[in-house]
């Protein structure tokens, strides 16, 4: 072996949190649980449904809400098997909770609680959200969950009306919760081995947007109605969603009226913020990182991580009530994460949890200047990884769209600051990306770009003097100025321009109800489409003009009149339809069924609900850009800017 080996000989990554959970999927996996390490905020949640079986609270609906990564579908999962699993998977689990929580054990499986030890569970309704009617889904997996329970003999006529439900194309909206009751009311004759019922719907918000998307067949009233039906039950019912933001932020570009009406079924669930506090990631961290190897190596190693852990908790460096002993433990177990590196982790990435960047894929992902190359590239010699690294990683995973998001500013600034460092040493470059990326968190990092702190950070790649000097030279250049009141360092490219705001502003003047047809002609001109396979089959070239078409162009006979005209060379023409809802649809499907001769294609889409506002959000970007002055000698909004306007187009009318 090499006398300095690859970190990734010595220091692995915890196998239990290099895979995502599938509640669906390893809900009768034995191993599901290895490694779980239940939470304060888990215990919460099993405190109230403790309450809601034992008959102290009266409420029997949550809504679990966290950012991605935040642990959510993992307590779904342990939950699940808690109470609803089979045998030897609920046994197992109940033994997990009794060594993390005994009082919590006793209250649930012990003597007087709601479920005996032995025999009693709850049956298993699970749910994973995907592009389709919530309520079909639901139907689907209630009849497979009683299939399973009543396994001999015939099924009774509810599993064979649930199958039809789930099986018909015409929506049928909440007649599935009357069969959630009735069903309720079949499985009492099985006794305590259904002593009622276990509804969890993990990523609810997929089932959300399809909702949104298709009004006229995903009914999301149906979740008010169960939630309404779990708390009159006099059997157990308890009804448990999982999101990442809450319920009504999916209604955001919805009609007043219809955001209302989302606002009464979030009303129906108690709302549970899933997200574990600073001190509580780095326990987590702690146990994710796992130090292997041989001892000739690992004493070094252990050797660097103790010494850096002790200098930052000598900084005065904490995590909210964690004691400095612990802190220091926990810093030192997550290296070669370097402990500036782990305490930012956390809130970094609650900042970029809507990226689907979770903490979790960072450390097991092989992405760009990630965790795993780190590990992979670095030799024991080679030190932690340090925040600079952090910052590379964070620009290459996400890029441009960094700037296009809450915070944007922030980030812009601090990119347009290293982008006037062309001669700068490396040291120096390392230096602006560490406060750069400190200052972009802003309040949320309990790390201040003090001397000290920079010290601590690059510890290793120079000496202490050398970054005094280089921090000296980045604040004669005016790439860094000192701020006396909070004592430490900060990227001097500030923006007079906020983009919020002024998108607002656009937002209460530029009108809504614009001309989607009219827009697209402008913005993503039709382009001719080539029949590639007839030419490479035959030789002969031959396209297809294209347009589009709202209904009211069709009922102005612009539609046929567009058919009847010209077509030059053209061999036929493309028609893509855009209806504003339901009924247009409807109304643009009897018109383009009348018999006709001419060489057409018509596209009749579903819904354009998500293209409608996208380029609504691409008319009050450019709003901004035509009544903000201000942005002409302010180069930092400009990036911003330019990211947010990117971002939209490529997602939008670039793609029809």
């Amino acid at each position: 072996m090499s006398d300095s080996p690859t970190l990734d000989k010595l220091v692995v990554v915890s196998p239990r949190f290099a895979r995502s959970v599938s509640l669906v999927r390893d809900a009768h996996r034995h191993d599901a649980i290895d490694s779980y390490i239940l939470t304060p905020t888990g215990r919460d949640v099993l405190r109230r449904l403790a309450d809601a079986l034992s008959g102290d609270s009266s409420t029997r609906a949550w809504s679990l809400t966290g950012p991605y990564g935040s642990g959510k579908s993992a307590f779904a999962l342990f939950a699940a098997q808690l109470l609803t699993g089979e045998e030897s998977i609920r046994q197992r689990a109940r033994k997990f909770l009794a060594s993390a929580d005994v009082e919590l054990s006793e209250r649930l499986f012990g003597p007087g609680g709601p479920l005996p030890r032995n025999a009693g569970r709850l049956c298993p309704v699970l749910v994973t959200g995907s592009r389709q009617p919530l309520e079909k889904a639901l139907a689907a997996s209630l009849a497979a969950s009683l299939r399973t329970v009543a396994k001999r003999g015939r099924p009774h006529q509810i599993v064979e009306r649930l199958e039809r439900l789930a099986g018909q194309e015409a929506p049928f909206g909440t007649a599935v919760v009357g069969l959630f009751e009735e069903a309720n009311d079949y499985l009492e004759r099985f006794g305590n081995d259904a002593a009622g019922i276990l509804l969890i719907v993990d990523e609810l918000g997929k089932f959300l947007e399809y909702g949104v998307s298709n009004p006229d067949q995903g009914d999301v009233f149906v979740l008010q109605e169960l939630a309404e039906s779990a708390t009159r039950s006099k059997r157990p019912f308890l009804f448990l969603t999982i999101l990442h933001q809450a319920l009504d932020r999916y209604a955001d570009h919805m009609s007043p009226g219809r955001r209302a009406e989302w606002a009464k079924v979030q009303g129906r669930f108690e709302d549970v913020a899933f997200e574990e506090r600073t001190e509580q990631m780095l326990r987590l961290l702690a146990h994710t990182i796992r130090q292997e190897g041989e001892d000739t190596h690992l004493k070094p190693l252990r050797r660097q991580a103790k010494a850096l852990a002790q200098e930052v908790v000598a900084l005065g460096v904490r995590s909210g009530s964690m004691p400095p002993a612990e802190l220091q433990e926990c810093l030192t177990a997550c290296y070669p994460l370097h402990p500036l590196t782990t305490l930012v982790l956390g809130p970094l990435f609650r900042h970029l949890a809507q990226n689907e960047r979770s903490l979790f894929a960072f450390l097991a992902s092989s992405e760009p200047f990630g965790f795993q190359e780190f590990l992979h590239e670095t030799t024991l010699k080679g030190g932690a990884y340090r925040l600079d690294h952090l910052y590379d990683y964070v620009m290459a995973s996400l890029g441009p769209s960094l700037f296009a998001q809450h915070r944007g500013k922030l980030w812009a600034e601090v990119q347009s600051a290293l982008d006037r460092l062309h001669d700068a040493s490396e040291l120096e470059v390392r230096l602006a990306k560490t406060i750069g990326l400190l200052q972009a968190l802003g309040s949320a990092s309990v790390i201040p770009a003090s001397g000290g702190a920079l010290q601590a950070a690059l510890r290793g790649t120079a000496t202490d003097a050398e970054i005094d000097e280089a921090i000296q030279s980045l604040s004669r250049r005016s790439v860094v100025v000192f701020r006396r009141h909070t004592a430490s360092y900060a990227l001097w490219e500030g923006s007079d321009v906020d983009i919020d705001d002024r998108l607002q502003a656009a937002r209460a003047s530029v009108e809504r109800d614009q001309n989607l047809a009219a827009f697209l002609t402008r913005q993503a001109p039709p382009q001719a489409l080539i029949a590639r396979r007839h030419y490479f089959q035959t030789g002969t070239l031959r396209y297809f003009e294209t347009c589009y078409a709202d209904r009211s162009g069709l009922q102005a006979e612009l539609f046929r009149g567009a058919l009847s005209a010209d077509l030059r060379d053209a061999d036929g023409r493309v028609v893509y339809c855009l209806p504003r809802d339901a009924d247009d649809r409807e109304t643009m499907r009897g018109i383009v069924e009348s018999p006709g001769e001419l060489p057409v294609i018509v596209a009749l889409p579903q819904d354009v609900f998500d293209l409608r506002e996208l380029c609504h959000e691409l008319v009050c970007l450019r709003w901004v850009t035509d009544h903000t002055p201000e942005l002409e000698s302010d180069r930092t909004a400009r990036k911003e800017l330019h990211a947010r306007y990117g971002l939209r187009f490529s997602s939008g009318p670039c793609r029809v």
